[in-house]
């Protein structure tokens, strides 16, 4: 027995020891909150004057903001530039104050360059061709012959001037398109042919700190408030994938191309299908010249509210009036409705029968796409669709000699000056659709159809 006692000594003396809990691993000192933007299918440069899909724009747009936009009110607005006047051909442009993610500040020099750029052969911007193509010297970069266009010179701390070669109606407009984002050099330099995200300094409020190409890509919004969420844009398989990680809370918002709107339209994925308008307006216009034989309506064609319902599954708010029911009174000659680029529509031999409206479309812009079809089938034989895409589209317009088309229209561009006098039709706001998820409040889109990121990183 006495030898017994040590060891019940020692269990009384490890007894409370063992009835105290471990304790629990600390948590992290801070961990990011991630706003999670969901995107479908294969990206794009990030190059804003040639990217082309939603996962291309929603960072060209937000990491390279352009010197103007336009604002929901369709009014210029300032961007990164604050003002601009106009005198005979010259524009002068004033910056704001402004720093690259990395601290360097914004120069004039730097913007001159960033806009020459849009034009180098390499880059093989067609839309960018068309708005700066009555810049002095756009000609000589656009040949390969000089990198910077001579027409735009620094000449002052926070101005530039740019010559034109003549006068141009609401030229400044142009610099609200997003194909002139504001790419610094040293960006398309460093990125190289594959765009590395991480090499990316970028002129806009937010900086990239993760980057994983096949999965996501994280953004950190720049002096916004404590607490403000990462931005992650994540790529997923496929549209129904990206929908259930937005139902189950797992991403804020999901891109919806409008080909798999029907898709999105049966619970629990209606609830959170919105969509964001943002200018410019689409519009019908159609060629007043003599030569069109396509010059006068001859009847009140459909309702616009008809069409665009329609063709939105009644999501987005059509404009008021009727589309003109425009019609020849005999079948054309081909060289009558053919734009340069496109391919000649089949001669048919002079009738009583009415010919269809030719009515081009760009076959990148899917808005436009989808009002052409709804017309089509709203007014069998009335309207005939035809598709251009890349420079035949860009050609067509500059040529003038299309007898009708569907655009994004604002003042100054980018249509073409021949086209100033056209008769028009309002039909809808452009914009882009979104599932939004409930805790997203006041959610907005850029100029083409980008979510703006500022509505997860309000300033401090």
């Amino acid at each position: 027995m006495q030898r017994l006692w040590p060891w019940f000594l020692i269990l009384l003396a490890l007894a409370p020891a063992a009835l105290v809990h471990p304790k629990p691993p600390a948590a992290p000192t801070h961990v990011h909150a991630v706003a999670v933007i969901g995107v479908v299918g294969g990206g794009s440069s990030f190059n804003p004057a040639v990217a082309s899909t939603m996962p291309g724009r929603l960072v060209a747009d937000n990491l390279f903001p352009t010197l103007f936009r336009v604002s929901p009110e369709g009014l210029l607005a300032p961007g990164l530039a604050v003002n601009a006047t106009a005198s005979g051909n010259l524009v002068t442009v004033t910056l704001g104050s402004h720093r690259l993610a990395n601290g360097t500040p914004l120069t004039p020099a730097m913007v001159a360059e960033a806009l020459s750029e849009t034009l180098w052969p390499a880059t093989g911007s067609t839309e960018a061709r068309a708005l700066l193509g009555d810049v002095k010297g756009a000609p000589a970069v656009e040949a390969g012959k000089t990198a910077d266009i001579s027409g735009i010179a620094e000449t002052g701390p926070r101005t530039l001037q740019i010559t034109l070669t003549g006068p141009v109606s609401n030229w400044v407009w142009r610099l609200a398109n997003p194909a002139l984002g504001i790419l610094p050099v040293s960006d398309l330099i460093n990125g190289g042919a594959y765009w590395s995200v991480a090499d990316l300094i970028g002129s806009g409020p937010f900086r990239v700190v993760a980057d994983a190409p096949t999965a996501a890509m994280q953004f950190e919004p720049l002096r916004a408030k404590p607490g403000t969420p990462l931005i992650e844009v994540e790529r997923y398989g496929n549209l129904e994938e990206a929908a259930l990680a937005l139902v189950n809370g797992e991403a804020s918002a999901v891109s919806v191309p409008v080909k798999s709107l029907d898709t999105m339209l049966v619970k629990p994925f209606r609830a959170h299908l919105h969509f964001l308008a943002a200018p410019p307006q689409i519009e019908l216009v159609v060629n007043p010249a003599p030569s069109n034989p396509w010059t006068a309506a001859t009847a009140a064609g459909p309702s616009v509210g008809q069409v665009v319902r329609a063709a939105f599954h009644g999501l987005v708010t059509p404009a008021s009036g009727f589309v003109p029911a425009i019609t020849s009174p005999l079948a054309p000659s081909s060289s009558s409705s053919t734009a340069p680029g496109a391919a000649a529509p089949s001669s048919a031999a002079p009738s009583a029968a009415p010919a269809p409206l030719p009515l081009y479309v760009n076959g990148q812009d899917s808005m436009t796409m989808a009002i052409g079809a709804s017309l089509e089938h709203a007014a069998p034989g009335r309207y005939r669709v035809i598709v251009l895409s890349g420079s035949a589209w860009t050609t067509a317009l500059q040529h003038g000699s299309i007898p009708a088309a569907l655009v994004r229209a604002w003042p100054g561009g980018p249509l073409p000056a021949v086209m100033a006098g056209w008769k028009s039709t309002a039909l809808a706001s452009s914009g882009s659709f979104w599932l939004i998820a409930p805790r997203v409040r006041g959610a907005s889109v850029l100029a083409n159809g980008a979510l703006d990121w500022n509505v997860f990183a309000p300033r401090s």
